[in-house]
């Protein structure tokens, strides 16, 4: 199942985790490949896969706070945005704008 037992420092408190890992071999294109071992030669990280887990730890949060984002959304008020707001317009500052201002 496991191949090894690793301990990672987490990142908020600093304690060491006990993390059960396995491997995923990929064929990456020589220049990603170099990207990310620049990014571990610079000392960002200290491994390639650390790069990488780092990469989807931080997908992960960002995807989780963008379906908390759109399911607040839904529940709230309907704001009507023009053609040239959507495009050119911070969005939600204009939508916390209309909203302070309804009844």
């Amino acid at each position: 199942m496991f191949e090894r037992v690793d301990l990672y420092p987490d990142q908020r408190s600093g304690i060491l985790v006990i993390m059960a890992t396995s491997s995923l071999t990929i064929p990456l294109t020589e220049d990603v490949q170099d990207y990310i071992e620049a990014r571990v030669d610079s000392g960002a990280y200290g491994t390639p896969a650390d790069y990488v887990n780092d990469l989807i730890r931080k997908e992960r949060a960002l995807l989780s706070d963008l379906e908390q984002n759109l399911l607040r959304a839904m529940d709230g008020p309907f704001v009507e945005l023009t053609d040239d707001e959507w495009e050119h317009g911070d969005i939600m500052a204009i939508a916390d704008d209309r909203f302070s201002k309804q009844p």
